[in-house]
């Protein structure tokens, strides 16, 4: 099994900021979880104006095969009748799939 990543940006709507994060919280990261090959999630909010226009990033772990089973995953979100919030700006959703590839870090003499 390979390991990839799914990076969806989103925001809410302005003044239901409360309800969107309850349901991305408690509502909609668990149905995530329940979809075949979703294995882990991670909620980032943004703080600032660091990103105008993106309130939110969502990290999910898909477990796959290969690039395609991967892609399959991500069809399968994207067909999943999943409870949705009137809180979700639409327009703001981006999704990108990445590959995780295997990270080295070395330290430098004299760092540590």
């Amino acid at each position: 099994m390979q390991l990839f990543t799914l990076v969806v940006a989103t925001k809410p709507k302005p003044g239901q900021e409360a309800e969107w994060d309850r349901w991305y919280d408690h509502v909609h990261l668990a149905e995530v979880l329940g979809l075949a090959g979703f294995v882990r999630a991670s909620r980032l909010k943004g703080i600032g104006d660091v990103q105008p226009g993106r309130g939110n990033i969502a990290m999910y772990i898909i477990e796959a095969e290969n690039d395609d089973a991967a892609l399959a995953a991500l069809s399968r979100l994207q067909a999943a009748p999943l409870t949705t919030t009137d809180a979700l700006d639409p327009d703001s959703v981006t999704f990108d799939l990445y590959r995780n590839g295997v990270w080295r870090v070395a330290l430098l003499e004299g760092d540590g």
